[in-house]
């Protein structure tokens, strides 16, 4: 059904979860529209709120970050409705003092036992 990159490279979906390699989004997704579950790779979502103080527990810093994994799972969707294809390219506009813009895919794929899930990643991860 498909493409199963995971049990390809021998590592599955659950233990990169259980490690910490990946988040789960699922939760916020579902919010989002998205119907399957979602990860986001640590490496990636570092890079969303690089430059962002989050460093300290305040909820000023909790909001900054909620907002920003919703305004990305919200632009993963409509970028996943609007191009046909198991991969999905969209750029990220990260309010920051530097750094580059900031591009995201989503690849759409087989899960542990087959489920389609979605991973959100930086476009050189796999």
């Amino acid at each position: 059904m498909f493409d199963d990159r995971e049990a390809m490279n021998g590592y599955g979906r659950a233990q990169m979860l259980a490690e910490g390699i990946l988040m789960d989004m699922s939760r916020w997704a579902s919010k989002a529209g998205i119907t399957v579950p979602v990860a986001m790779t640590r490496n990636a979502w570092t890079a969303c709120v690089e430059g962002m103080d989050i460093s300290v527990e305040s909820d000023a810093a909790c909001r900054a970050s909620d907002l920003l994994l919703w305004a990305t799972l919200l632009i993963a969707h409509a970028e996943a409705l609007r191009q046909d294809g198991p991969t999905v390219q969209f750029p990220l506009h990260r309010r920051v003092q530097s750094g580059p813009r900031l591009s995201l895919i989503m690849e759409r794929h087989a899960g542990d036992d087959g489920e389609e899930v979605m991973t959100i990643m930086l476009p050189w991860q796999d």
